[in-house]
Parts: structure tokens; sequence; C-alpha cells
């Protein structure tokens, strides 16, 4: 749309004008990586909850793997990553040399190190991935050659929008843009689009049973047969950001991947993008009119406990949950009282 504000906001959590009820809940932005969440589960995370007990939350390795498989990827490639400045505590860009494949490797896998499984099963994870992260970072640099990410590299930028119909802006991190000047000359798939935007998806395998000799088989993950609905509107928002960009959504495993692009992927064209992105703000729209109907209460309690009347936490949803015990235990104990 036409009238939407594009600008990049030079720090977007610090803008004016957020309602009051909103600023009670310290909840100042939309992200397309919190519409995953349902409205149940978004609201625990995110109303009720504060970011210092978030950053409590269960991980697991998947995760960690994921992240590990990113940051060697920008590591790799990438001129300039945008990251937390320890002194202001905010985002900002740090210019980097891109350096060798094995260095970006041998980097990550240290990072990876540092986590601590949270049971025997991520355990047992942990100890796998630290096999298969390599390979998984090969298939991605594959990927990456394919795609020409070479020139201008920038890894997790911050990006920003203002949709008039939001109360809140809409801010995301992408993880991969780059300049397509001289890539594009080679490559008709990307016609005329100067630059590229990557958004990048791994699957790692997980146990299946035990065996006589006390070791575990394990199924491969396997690259999907068409990108999840989730996946294409964090990619709706960043074409919406970015419309100059030609965007690629690539899902890898340690052994294989697949590259999803407007080429081979109706969802991905123009058009459809743009109905993601319809689909986004009416998510954020839906969750602004639940906050607002208190927008003259000043009490956090009062207004959770009406929140979580009209909220499905869905506490059956497959991965929303995994946060640990100890705050699983705590929703369940707000909704029930309710």
């Amino acid at each position: 749309m036409n009238n939407i504000d594009k600008k990049v906001i030079s720090d977007p959590l610090t803008e004016t004008g957020i309602p009051g009820v909103c600023q009670i809940f310290n909840w100042n932005h939309h992200s397309p990586s919190q519409a995953v969440y349902p409205d149940g589960n978004f609201a625990y995370r995110y109303w009720v909850t504060t970011q210092e007990q978030r950053r409590k939350f269960e991980t697991n390795s998947n995760m960690h793997a994921g992240i590990a498989v990113g940051n060697a990827i920008a590591y790799r490639y990438a001129q300039k990553i945008f990251k937390i400045n320890p002194s202001t505590k905010k985002i900002s860009p740090y210019d980097q040399i891109p350096c060798e494949l094995d260095i970006a490797i041998q980097k990550v896998q240290e990072e990876f190190d540092r986590y601590k499984p949270s049971n025997e099963k991520d355990n047992l994870k942990f100890h796998w991935y630290k096999e298969t992260i390599p390979q998984t970072i090969s298939q991605l640099e594959k990927a990456c050659e394919l795609l020409g990410v070479r020139h201008n590299v920038v890894a997790e930028n911050v990006l920003s929008l203002h949709d008039p119909r939001l109360l809140l802006p809409i801010i995301g991190r992408s993880d991969i843009e780059y300049d397509l000047k001289d890539f594009s000359s080679i490559a008709s798939h990307v016609g005329d689009h100067p630059f590229g935007l990557l958004e990048i998806k791994t699957s790692h395998d997980r146990p299946s049973r035990l065996k006589k000799d006390g070791t575990y088989s394990w199924v491969s993950a396997k690259v999907p047969t068409a990108p999840s609905r989730n996946h294409l509107l964090q990619v709706a928002f960043y074409k919406k950001c970015k419309p100059d960009h030609f965007v690629s959504l690539v899902y890898v495993v340690k052994d294989d991947f697949k590259i999803f692009d407007k080429n081979n992927c109706g969802d991905l064209q123009d058009e459809n993008l743009e109905n993601y992105y319809e689909q986004l703000v009416t998510i954020f729209k839906r969750r602004e009119r639940l906050m607002m109907r208190y927008a003259e209460e000043t009490n956090k309690e009062k207004i959770i406990n009406e929140l979580v009347q009209d909220l499905d936490p869905q506490f059956d949803h497959n991965f929303c949950w995994s946060i640990g015990s100890l705050f699983l235990n705590d929703a369940k104990k707000l909704w029930n009282n309710k």
C-alpha cells in the first residue's frame, strides 16, 4: 500500500506516541516472528511476562543449532552485522571482515558449546548437532553461492514499518541482504532486482528409538515441498520493507537445501506476498483491539485477569509452550483461575 511509511527508524523501540496502556506492558512494537504464536500464548509471552522473565524461558538445542547456522553464514559473508551494543543496549551495525568457511564453522561451534542442554533428551540432541551443524552450514553456503550472496552483504538488519492501520510499528530483522549488481547480469531468474534478501530456515534431525547397543537411531530432517504459512508471513513483511529486493526463502538440513522464490513458488510472487502481509496486519489489529479495550485502565494485574478470559491458551500446541515447566505451570495457574 502506498500510504505506508517505510522509513528506517534510528531506534524504533523508543518511538513516542505509544498508547499509555501499551506502555504499562512495555509493548511498543509488533514483530513478524511473534505472529507465529496463537493469541493466548502471545499474550503470556509479551503481556504477562517481562523481558527479563522471557530471557529465562527454557530454550533447546534445535533453536541454538539454528542460530549457529545463521551466525556462520553471517561470519562467512557479511561486511556488516547488526547486533546489540553492550554499552547502549541498542542494536547497532558493526563492520566485519568476512572469513573462510572453516573459520566461521569453528566460531559458531565454540558459541554452540556454551549452551547448556535443558534435559536428557535435549542433551542427546546437543551432542548430535555438534556433529551435524558443520554439514548444515556447508549446505547453506551452497545455497548462498547459487543466490549470488557476495557483495555488500548485511546480516540481521533492522527493518521497520508504520502502517497507518496500526497503533504500533512493525519491526523485524532480516537474515541476509546483499547487492545483486554483478550477479543479475548472469542470472536471469533475479530479473532487474538490484538487491537480494534471504530468509533462512533450518531443520535438524530428531532421535527415534533406542537401539540394543545403547545408542539412538535418528530421523533425518527433510526440506519441505512448500513454504509454511508462518514463514511466508515473515517474508511478506520483509518484501513490504524492501520492495526492490529479490526475496528468497531457503530451507536447509544437514544433507540438503531448497530455495523458494517467485520463480518456483506462487506464494512468493509479489501479489501473493501482499496478501500475506495483509494477513499479518489482521493479526496485529486484533491484538491491538484486545489491548485497547483497557485504554482507560491503569491496573496491570486487573487487565491481565480480564484479558485471559477472552483468550484460548492452547496448551496442547506442539511448540509454543516449550518455555520450561516453571513458566508453563504459571500460565496454567493463570488460566485455571479463570
